[in-house]
C-alpha cells in the first residue's frame, strides 16, 4: 500500500534516503489513516500476532489474512482452520514477497559447514522439497523460470492447494521489501503517525 501511495516501488529500491522519506510517506499514512475504518474494531487496536488475525479470519471477524508462504491458505484450508471457500489474491499494482536468507556469521567457527548447509538449501532438491505442500509449499528462492524445462515442468507440477495461485501469478505480481535500511524509520513513523492518531 505504501508503494502504491509513495507513487510506486522504484525510489525505494536504495538504501534508506531521509529526504524521499519525508517526501512520501505521508501519502502512506494518510491512506493508513483513511481505511481505519474498515479495520477490525475501526482500527482502535490491531491484534497482537500474526497467529491472533488467522484466529480472527477464521471466526469471520475480518474479511482477510495476509502471509507470505503463498500456500498458507491452502494448509491452513487443508488442516480445517480456515472455510473452504478461502482463496488467496495479489494486489493488480504488486503484493509484497520475500525470500528466505542464510547467513553466515563473519566469525563462525565452521564456515566451510555452513557453506555446504547454504549450498544444500539453495539446490534444486532442496527448494523443490521446499516448494512442496505436502512439506512446507512456500514459494522457491530461486527463479524458476530460470531452469531448464525438465525442472521447471517439475516445480509447476507441484499440487497447489485449494487456495493458491499459480507460480506465473505470484511472479507476476511480485514486489520485494524495501531494504532493510527503511524499516526502523518506517515503524516509527508508523507509531507516530497512525498508531498514535
Amino acid at each position: 500500500l505504501c508503494y502504491q501511495a509513495a507513487g510506486g516501488r522504484e525510489p525505494f529500491s536504495l538504501e534508506f534516503n531521509e529526504q524521499l522519506f519525508e517526501e512520501t510517506f505521508p501519502a502512506c499514512w494518510d491512506l493508513l489513516n483513511d481505511i481505519e475504518p474498515y479495520l477490525w474494531r475501526e482500527g482502535q487496536t490491531y491484534p497482537e500476532s500474526h497467529a491472533r488475525q488467522q484466529d480472527l479470519f477464521a471466526n469471520s471477524e475480518v474479511f482477510f489474512d495476509m502471509a507470505f508462504n503463498p500456500a498458507e491458505a491452502s494448509s491452513m484450508v487443508a488442516a480445517g482452520r480456515f472455510p473452504e471457500t478461502t482463496r488467496t489474491f495479489v494486489f493488480d499494482s504488486g503484493t509484497l514477497a520475500n525470500t528466505h536468507y542464510v547467513a553466515i556469521p563473519a566469525n563462525s567457527a565452521h564456515k566451510a559447514a555452513a557453506m555446504v548447509l547454504a549450498n544444500f538449501l539453495l539446490s534444486l532438491e532442496a527448494q523443490y522439497s521446499k516448494a512442496d505442500v505436502a512439506n512446507w509449499g512456500d514459494f522457491p528462492a530461486i527463479e524458476v523460470s530460470r531452469l531448464s524445462q525438465d525442472w521447471q515442468d517439475k516445480f509447476n507440477a507441484l499440487p497447489r492447494g485449494v487456495a493458491t495461485l499459480p507460480n506465473d501469478i505470484l511472479d507476476k505480481n511480485r514486489l520485494p521489501e524495501l531494504p532493510a535500511t527503511w524499516r526502523l524509520p518506517m515503524e516509527k513513523g508508523w507509531e507516530e503517525n497512525v498508531l498514535k492518531r
